[in-house]
């Protein structure tokens, strides 16, 4: 049973296909004359086919035309654009180089506020210890030890120590407030 609707499927579509010309062996000639014998007045509607198959090809034909181009252009423009490309590289390079003078200014700036930072700390810490050892000269157990003229040296001294560190502490605050503005500088260059 299942066989005979195979057959049956496969006589069906031989014969739809063979009817719209899918034969292999179709004459379009022979047919187009059967048609026209037939039917005059569908002459007209195979000129139009004809002039509409024209216009199809002659649109393919400039849309193949205008590829090339734009094909052309691309290309083209790809080169221009490496072109630009590399300069604006080298320019961005020696752009860069200009700001990272700026930078090295600033670093090498910064270093040396750091430098001096440092040495006015170690000046601070000695004078404090100084200080500190005049006082325990100036204490009224070590007084007996010391001659009026000498007690009078060590004050003298101490006023000055004291002068110098307040001097030293106020250069410390002012090199920490430049050293934070050349950090904040190197932040807003980066």
């Amino acid at each position: 049973m299942r066989v005979v609707k195979y057959l049956t499927v496969i006589m069906i579509s031989c014969f739809v296909c063979s009817s719209l010309s899918c034969n292999p062996f179709f004459d379009r000639q022979q047919a187009k004359t059967t048609v026209l014998d037939e039917d005059p007045s569908f002459a007209d509607v195979l000129h139009e086919r004809d002039r509409i198959n024209t216009q199809i090809k002659k649109a393919n034909n400039v849309l193949k035309v205008k590829k090339k181009e734009m094909e052309k252009a691309v290309s083209q423009l790809k080169k221009e654009y490496a072109k630009e490309d590399k300069k604006i590289g080298v320019e961005t390079k020696n752009l860069k180089n200009e700001l990272n003078k700026y930078v090295t200014e600033i670093k090498l700036k910064t270093n040396g506020l750091s430098q001096e930072l440092k040495t006015k700390k170690r000046f601070l810490k000695s004078t404090e210890a100084t200080i500190k050892e005049a006082n325990k000269l100036l204490s009224e157990d070590s007084q007996a030890q010391l001659s009026s003229d000498e007690e009078m040296k060590w004050k003298d001294k101490l006023i000055e120590l004291n002068a110098q560190k307040d001097d030293v502490t106020r250069q410390i605050e002012k090199l920490n407030s430049e050293i934070n503005i050349e950090k904040l500088k190197l932040k807003l260059l980066n």
